[in-house]
């Protein structure tokens, strides 16, 4: 299973040297600088962090403006560590999910509720 799973994550590496040019973003590091820096593009449908992985995240408020074809979200954590935490940065004025986002996994949102211009049209999964 590991095997395949390290095939998969290089395949998506050679698609380009930028993370936010790559169609599934899944490496910590990269996920981390796409959501921080804004990086993310258009070529973007998914993206996964096991949060197990990360200290701390930083959501730029337009993160996602950028990646219109997102289709999944993945910010989860596989592992539970009840002694770890992780320091979530994310503005009060974050509101903007891509209209096409089908799977929205969010474990710990630190928000009380969704951005006010979530209109999730294609929404299956919410979680």
């Amino acid at each position: 299973h590991s095997l395949v799973e390290e095939m998969g994550k290089e395949i998506v590496r050679d698609q380009s040297d930028e993370p936010g040019e790559r169609e599934f973003v899944i490496d910590s590091k990269d996920v981390c600088e796409v959501l921080e820096d804004n990086t993310g593009t258009r070529k973007v449908r998914g993206i996964s962090l096991d949060l197990y992985k990360t200290d701390e995240l930083q959501i730029h408020k337009e993160a996602f403006k950028g990646m219109r074809n997102l289709r999944f979200v993945n910010l989860y954590t596989r592992k539970w560590d009840h002694n770890k935490e992780v320091k979530w940065h994310l503005r009060e004025d974050f509101n903007y999910f891509p209209l096409k986002l089908r799977h929205l996994w969010f474990d710990g949102y630190p928000m009380r509720r969704m951005p006010s211009s979530f209109c999730p049209e294609n929404l299956v999964k919410l979680q």
